[in-house]
């Protein structure tokens, strides 16, 4: 797919490693590489042309086949269909990347780089990002607005004082914190658990 050119191999390599996910290869409407680069990713679906099947005489309906994973989610009657997963959380990545990138350029960045098709591992750089994220937020927040986040927190959490252990109250306390300061800041939750 390169094109012959001095340091095309080494631009090649660069442009499709998981470093650089903002560029891709075009394909046409056949699914063919037209040799031009895009600035965004493709979507996540098969691209291997599938060639039109010879025409027969009108028989009974073949039953297709149940493509499993190997796990048993699929069935007969419903397919699991990664691609389209993949393409929405591609997408809400994406979101919050743009939405954070007003506050820390560098952090909507690095959110940008965030692979998704293992979501396990999305989800702890999305958790390691919205702690350096909130950090950033304490650090450079006013005086007046971490007084007025305390009061609010604080009103919360009293009706439950006398119910809970102070761990209880401390990790709430914690949670309570950080989703004020995002609030106050109009920031989202870095967490693929808010995609739905």
């Amino acid at each position: 797919m390169c094109l012959p050119t001095e340091g095309a191999d080494v631009e090649c390599r660069l442009m499709l490693s998981p470093a650089n996910p903002r560029r891709d290869w075009e394909l046409d409407e056949a699914g063919q590489p037209t040799q031009k680069v895009i600035e965004t990713r493709r979507s996540a679906k098969f691209t291997t042309p599938i060639p039109k099947p010879k025409k027969h005489k009108k028989k009974a309906a073949q039953q297709g086949f149940v493509f499993d994973e190997g796990k048993g989610l699929s069935t007969q009657e419903q397919q699991y269909d990664p691609t389209s997963i993949i393409n929405e959380v591609r997408a809400y990545v994406a979101k919050l990347a743009d939405e954070v990138a007003r506050m820390d350029e560098g952090i909507a960045s690095t959110i940008r780089t965030v692979g998704v098709t293992d979501l396990r591992s999305a989800e702890q750089a999305l958790s390691a990002l919205e702690e350096k994220l909130i950090a950033k937020l304490k650090f450079t927040a006013d005086d007046a607005i971490m007084m007025d986040l305390k009061r609010d927190v604080d009103a919360e959490l009293n009706p439950f004082r006398s119910t809970m252990t102070a761990a209880q109250l401390a990790m709430l306390e914690q949670q309570m914190w950080r989703r004020k300061l995002l609030e106050r800041h109009n920031l989202p939750r870095l967490s693929l658990f808010y995609l739905i």
